[in-house]
C-alpha cells in the first residue's frame, strides 16, 4: 500500500526582514503587534493546510477568524472585526494574491511568500 500524500506544511520558514518589508509597514503602523499576530496565525492556516492558499469563503470565513483569535488568545486578545480589518490590510498590501482574493468565490487567500524579502 502507498504512503498517502501529506497536505501542508510542518514548518515554513520567516526572515527577520519581515519587519523592515514596505509591504507589511501599512499592516504594522496600522495595527501593531496584532497585525504580525494575525500574520503569522494565518501563514500556519495556510500552509498547516494546503500547503499555499486557504479558502476564506463566507462558510469558512468564521472558523478561521475564530481560529486566529484562539491563537491569539490572551491579555490583548484581538476581537473578531479587528482580525478581520488586519487580513483586509494584509491583502490590500499584497502580502496575500489580490486577484485570488477579489476574483475567485472562495476568497482564496493565496500566500505571496515568494515576495516576503523584496522591499520594493
Amino acid at each position: 500500500m502507498a504512503r498517502p500524500i501529506k497536505k501542508g506544511l510542518d514548518y515554513f520558514p520567516i526572515d527577520f526582514t519581515l519587519f523592515s518589508n514596505r509591504k507589511f509597514r501599512k499592516a504594522r503602523q496600522q495595527y501593531g503587534f496584532m497585525a504580525v499576530g494575525v500574520y503569522l496565525s494565518l501563514l500556519k492556516i495556510t500552509y498547516g493546510g494546503e500547503g499555499y492558499y486557504t479558502d476564506y469563503s463566507d462558510d469558512k470565513k468564521d472558523d478561521i477568524l475564530y481560529e486566529i483569535q484562539e491563537d491569539l488568545k490572551g491579555r490583548f486578545q484581538p476581537t473578531i472585526e479587528i482580525i478581520s480589518e488586519v487580513i483586509e490590510t494584509l491583502v490590500a498590501s499584497e502580502l496575500f494574491s489580490v486577484d485570488q482574493f477579489k476574483n475567485n468565490p472562495n476568497n482564496l487567500l493565496q500566500s505571496k511568500a515568494e515576495k516576503w524579502f523584496d522591499n520594493n
